[in-house]
């Protein structure tokens, strides 16, 4: 066997082991992409979950007797800003 044969050879087997570890680093960024894609659709499903359980419990009834019970304590001048915030709270449930 020539030098040329075991540059070759060498070649050959650190060509196969470039590859494997190729391999191996894809099927790692694979494996955490995919974990990180079902750990966002559960988190997706938890908030549209509790947004849901909230709506249920939040009216605007309710918003607008939690603003008044603010607007009891605070001075007028409060009043427009409690408002403002009562109809995002709205919005949002």
């Amino acid at each position: 066997m020539g030098i040329d044969d075991i540059i070759n050879r060498a070649k050959h087997l650190f060509r196969g082991k470039t590859d494997d570890a190729s391999d191996a680093q894809a099927g790692a960024d694979g494996t955490v992409s995919g974990k990180l894609a079902e750990a966002e659709d559960e988190l997706s499903e938890k908030v549209a979950e509790a947004k849901e359980a909230i709506s249920e419990q939040v009216d605007d009834a309710k918003i607008d007797d939690v603003a008044g019970s603010i607007k009891d304590e605070t001075p007028d001048a409060v009043d427009p800003v409690v408002d403002k915030i009562a109809d995002k709270a709205k919005d949002i449930f």
